[in-house]
């Protein structure tokens, strides 16, 4: 969680372990309201499947399981954001520019995590530089 300087938090999650297949989505609350964006669940897709003699096999992404509901993800390679970031790579090196990610930002991301998990691990709030 990350409180700024007005008081505000802000809190991310992620987990490779999650149970069900990708749950991709972003929550916000507001003081005047809320907005959801689930890439993953709210596709129109879902499967359901009792397992039964191998019937189903593979259904779903990153799944722990083949049995009961699943949230199979349409179109994962454009939700996933791959088409766009591999769309961007190839026109940086046509034109010879650089990415509008910098190595700056993968710094920034590196410190954010690592204050994030020694937060987590001491139990309290750290300050970020």
């Amino acid at each position: 969680m990350i409180k700024f300087s007005d008081g505000s938090l802000s809190q991310s999650e992620n987990s490779w372990s999650t149970r069900g297949g990708v749950d991709g989505r972003l929550e916000a609350y507001g003081t005047e309201g809320s907005i959801f964006v689930d890439i993953a669940r709210e596709t129109g897709v879902r499967a359901f499947t009792t397992g039964a003699q191998g019937v189903a096999g593979y259904v779903v992404e990153k799944s722990d399981a083949s049995v009961g509901w699943m949230y199979p993800v349409w179109g994962e390679y454009i939700t996933g954001g791959f088409v766009d970031e591999m769309k961007h790579f190839t026109e940086c090196i046509k034109k010879e520019e650089l990415p509008r990610e910098t190595f700056k930002d993968g710094v920034v991301v590196n410190e954010l995590m690592d204050v994030a998990y020694r937060s987590a691990k001491d139990g309290r709030w750290i300050a970020l530089n």
